[in-house]
């Protein structure tokens, strides 16, 4: 993303003839695109509506590899001046304006007081720049732009092979051979390029999603911490059940199926050692307590006494 560096702390637009001198000059770039946002009254059949929009160069979307998704981009005849009025609409407008009509291509639709040519219909979620609905060709005069009045932003793409430093240092080589040739216009005006990525994101905003980042790793921390713990206090009060339960008999392989179990249902036995199924006695050790318990001795009844 090209942008004017008039001071380190400020960043500015760049001139309408200082962005033609970087599209002509610079070898780092495959395509190189400028837009101007702006806003529009659209005429409809109620009430007119106040929509924003943005004046672009032909070339923006292609640098941008965005195209239509219905109709066509502009052409470079309707992006001179004199050239006939035309507009792409974005998918919301599209929907609310033309309720979706296939053929809304090659429909009209007035802004500020002019009829323009529909030529196009932008994908769905596209707003480029911020919130913009509708959009109209540039049209700027080669070779009789203003200088001095900084309104662009302009959008390039890397050649093959390019760095972003590379891309840098030759624009800063330009940027100040136009402050020679142009002191008055150019006068502590520099250039930088940086990913779009980066332009469009506001420092704060970079700081802010760090700092979150950082607090829901730091919550998660936590969490383990607490779960681990839990772990931990479980297994020392599972110890004397473990060695209770080894004592009485137990196999390890039986008490290792058995946690596994609990595990994975996620509710532990509440059944006491002396009670579980890995301890309980065999149906004929049973029988043979019950066989060998001593029989029931019953008290002889007390003698009627003699009359």
């Amino acid at each position: 993303m090209p942008a004017q560096r008039p001071h380190p702390s400020r960043w500015s637009l760049v001139s309408a003839a200082n962005y033609q001198d970087w599209r002509e000059r610079s070898r780092s770039f495959q395509s190189v695109g400028a837009f101007e946002r702006s806003e529009a009254n659209l005429a409809t059949a109620d009430e007119p509506e106040r929509v924003q929009a943005a004046r672009v160069s032909a070339s923006l979307f292609p640098t941008l590899r965005v195209p239509p998704v219905r109709g066509r981009g502009f052409t470079s005849d309707e992006d001179q001046p004199g050239g006939r009025p035309a507009a792409l609409v974005g998918h919301r407008l599209w929907q609310r304006r033309f309720g979706r009509d296939q053929g809304a291509p090659d429909r009209t639709l007035e802004l500020d007081g002019v009829v323009h040519m529909v030529v196009g219909v932008m994908p769905p979620g596209f707003a480029f720049p911020e919130y913009a609905e509708v959009w109209t060709p540039l049209r700027l005069e080669r070779g009789g732009a203003a200088r001095d009045e900084h309104d662009l932003d302009a959008v390039a793409r890397l050649a093959d092979g390019v760095t972003v430093e590379q891309a840098r240092s030759e624009l800063g080589g330009i940027a100040k051979a136009l402050e020679r040739e142009h002191p008055d216009a150019n006068r502590g005006r520099g250039a930088e390029v940086k990913p779009l990525l980066a332009w469009l994101t506001p420092p704060g905003v970079v700081v802010g999603l760090r700092l979150l980042l950082a607090a829901g790793l730091f919550v998660q921390l936590i969490a383990c911490a607490n779960v681990a713990n839990l772990l931990l206090a479980k297994s020392v009060a599972q110890r004397q059940e473990i060695a209770m339960r080894l004592a009485l008999g137990a196999s390890r392989g039986r008490l290792l199926r058995q946690f596994t179990v609990e595990r994975g249902s996620g509710s532990p036995s509440r059944q006491p050692p002396w009670e579980s199924s890995a301890l309980s006695p065999s149906p004929a050790r049973s029988r043979a307590s019950s066989t060998a318990s001593p029989p029931t001795i019953r008290r002889p009844s007390s003698p009627a006494p003699a009359c």
